[in-house]
């Protein structure tokens, strides 16, 4: 509903998060591809937490469908924000080799 009311897809809430961070970290595939087709941003500015949207979703392991999806539509591999600095080190930070394989596999 929001969304079809032109709703500001790329918003800070409160918490210095946007929506697709929020999405991409809770591995809500469906969420991610709309807030994408709406037109968030893929790689925003981000020094909260865990940085951007692959950021999120590379320290989760059931991300790795949202993670090949933000790839696919040109997200950076290697963008620095939040906690951990990059998605790598937040992948392996949490023991996810298959994340880890796939950001290598995609330039990281």
């Amino acid at each position: 509903l929001l969304l079809n009311r032109n709703a500001d897809v790329n918003l800070v809430g409160g918490s210095g998060l946007r929506a697709l961070n929020i999405a991409a970290w809770n591995g809500n595939e469906e969420a991610v591809r709309l807030l994408i087709e709406h037109g968030a941003a893929i790689d925003p500015d981000e020094e909260y937490w865990y940085g951007s949207a692959v950021g999120a979703a590379s320290r989760r392991g059931h991300a790795e469908i949202i993670m090949k999806a933000l790839i696919e539509k040109g997200a950076d591999v290697n963008k620095r924000g939040g906690e951990f600095g990059c998605p790598l080190q937040g992948a392996a930070w949490y023991g996810d080799a298959d994340n880890v394989k796939m950001l290598l596999d995609h330039g990281a």
